[in-house]
């Protein structure tokens, strides 16, 4: 008897930065900010930057993360697609709300 898998992907509208997601990795592994910056021999201020939803990971970024972390360089970089795809969608859906809601009262 074949059994096929079945994922299923959910989108969520809830924007994660992918800061917070790499300071979650961090503390997993028990690593220090400074400790990852020393790894990547990038500046602590970068790091923090990140972390606290200040800077977008770059494509610079995300390769130092993966041979920093051993995540691939696509994860980071997919991270910070879907964190900006979420806003993006969060703040149309929110700026067109109000029309759509007034247009159904005509």
């Amino acid at each position: 008897m074949t059994t096929s898998a079945e994922t299923t992907f959910i989108l969520s509208d809830l924007p994660i930065p992918s800061g917070e997601i790499l300071d979650e990795e961090l503390e997993a592994r028990g690593m220090s900010r400074q400790d990852l910056a020393a790894r990547m021999a990038a500046d602590l201020r970068t790091i923090d930057e990140i972390i606290n939803g200040e800077k977008a990971i770059d494509a610079e970024t995300a390769v130092g993360l993966a041979n920093a972390l051993g995540i691939g360089a696509r994860y980071w970089i997919g991270l910070e697609a879907d964190y900006a795809t979420a806003r993006a969608r969060n703040e149309t859906t929110a700026a067109t709300r109000p029309a759509t809601r007034a247009a159904a009262f005509r």
